[in-house]
């Protein structure tokens, strides 16, 4: 079998990525892929670290995992046991069997080979899996990403960040696995859980692709070849993609992507899709992403795009799978892990729980996101106390004086706050009703900063100051109070 030896080679140096030198652990289950692997990664010389799981969904599992010990020690390779009450880990985080073993696994694995300083874990995948996992995924409603079935070296984040999984057999196909382990004499550890009708691969396996083979007998090689032309074309995909991603995005930080709108809104139904996967996977690689959920934030984009009606402290926003959220605001586009991780540095804001702050004549406070607060004292100019004098930036406010009788403090809305702008001669309103009219973001309102004397609010920075405490001309000497950011 002198060709799978050849393939091995050929594949574990120019697919897989792997270096002679370094250890490799070795997903062995016992059946012919993964004795095939091991006896081929054996006799190509490579360091190596056997590995089994117990997943305790048979009551032989255990005798399984003694025979393989035995087989693996045979072969002069270290070998080391993990094992997990499946089913209960199942039952307890709402998961399927499959997905529940699949992460006990692979957690396993790549926590050995963290320990043990390995390059990569190797697994037994032959061309038969790629085929059943193309299979599956169509059925599934997968698009490219899951048609192109499995890498040769993929790196699963969500077990570890840098450690890759390679699959060297996977143009390998079973019956020469089977082939193999009888001609060197290797007798496998048959898995009755394989069999079972239970689990959709089998069903693919044992039930589907043989009936499909009644109408092309050829059908497994036809698949496994559209397998490898897709994720050729996925290449393409992804580095377009990628190029695009680079120009639409604006700011980005672990939990949160912030989307030029212009640029994001330009883009095709189909760039958007593959864009917004893209975006997910980078902030959580455990996500799978259905084509419904792609589609629903597209669509979302582009009727934010035609909508007139979104005023600046709108939020308009999509829930996404896995909490992840899509939100317009303030003309922006966020992709977030979730609402609370949103970002809030664009403006002031006090931090929750702290209680109000008092602030000097003349003094300042430092606020959260690099904001500063400063109160100065200053004389007036006569332009200044003309009653139709506005201030370009309202972030600058000029207060009288001699209407400042208490101390000053900063904090943020309190319930029953009222507030007379200026320009209200009489009378008051609620806070909230204001920041609702001044088109304040909603997000932002629960922790904006407001300048109060008692009970008085004397100014929303960025919006207004109290009619009662406006310059006139009479006023004498003023108060100016001046907020923010700095740009380290």
């Amino acid at each position: 079998m002198d060709f799978v030896l050849n393939s091995l080679a050929i594949n574990l140096r120019e697919r897989c990525g792997l270096a002679m030198d370094r250890t490799i652990v070795v997903g062995v289950s016992g059946g012919p892929d993964s004795l095939c692997l091991l006896d081929s990664l054996v006799r190509s010389g490579y360091p190596l670290i056997a590995a089994h799981f117990d997943h305790h969904l048979r009551p032989e599992s255990s005798q399984d995992a003694v025979a393989v010990e035995a087989k693996v020690r045979s072969q002069g390779v270290r070998f080391e046991v993990g094992n997990a009450d499946v089913r209960s880990i199942a039952e307890k985080k709402h998961q399927s069997i499959e997905e529940a073993a699949r992460n006990s696994r692979y957690s396993f694995l790549l926590s050995l080979a963290r320990e043990q300083g390995a390059q990569a874990v190797a697994v037994g995948h032959t061309a038969d899996d790629q085929v059943e996992t193309m299979v599956m995924h169509f059925l599934r409603g997968s698009g490219l990403s899951g048609l192109r079935g499995m890498h040769y070296r993929t790196v699963l984040r969500q077990y570890d960040a840098t450690i890759p999984v390679v699959r060297p057999l996977l143009d390998i196909w079973r019956d020469e696995t089977v082939s193999y382990c009888q001609s060197r004499g290797l007798q496998p550890v048959y898995d009755r859980s394989n069999e079972t009708m239970d689990y959709l691969r089998n069903k693919i396996r044992h039930e589907l692709i043989p009936h499909l083979e009644t109408y092309n007998p050829g059908i497994r090689r036809v698949l496994w070849r559209s397998t490898a032309v897709l994720e050729e074309d996925e290449k393409i995909i992804e580095s377009l993609i990628e190029n695009i991603f680079k120009d639409c995005v604006v700011n980005r930080d672990e939990c949160t992507i912030e989307f030029d709108p212009v640029r994001l809104e330009s883009q095709s139904a189909g760039i958007t899709r593959n864009l917004l996967r893209h975006s997910i996977r980078l902030l959580d690689h455990q996500i799978d992403l259905e084509f419904d959920v792609l589609k629903s934030a597209a669509d979302f984009i582009v009727q934010m795009s035609r909508s007139k009606k979104i005023g600046q402290g709108e939020s308009k926003w999509i829930t996404l799978t896995g909490g992840f959220i899509l939100v317009k605001e303030q003309g922006k586009y966020y992709l977030s892990t979730n609402a609370d991780n949103l970002p809030t540095f664009q403006w002031p804001q006090l931090e929750r729980g702290i209680g109000a702050r008092p602030l000097r004549m003349p003094g300042s406070l430092d606020l959260p996101g690099n904001w500063n607060l400063t109160c100065e004292l200053s004389g007036i100019s006569q332009e200044l106390k003309h009653k139709e004098f506005q201030l370009e930036d309202q972030f600058i406010a000029w207060l009288d004086k001699d209407s400042l009788t208490g101390s000053l403090e900063l904090r943020t809305r309190r319930d029953g706050d009222r507030f007379q702008p200026l320009g209200m001669a009489e009378g008051t309103q609620k806070l909230s009703d204001f920041m609702v009219n001044e088109k304040m973001p909603s997000r932002a309102r629960a922790d904006w900063p407001l300048v109060c004397m008692g009970d008085q609010i004397i100014w929303v920075p960025g919006y207004r100051i109290g009619h009662p405490f406006r310059l006139h001309p009479d006023s004498q000497s003023a108060v100016v109070l001046k907020l923010e950011q700095g740009t380290g």
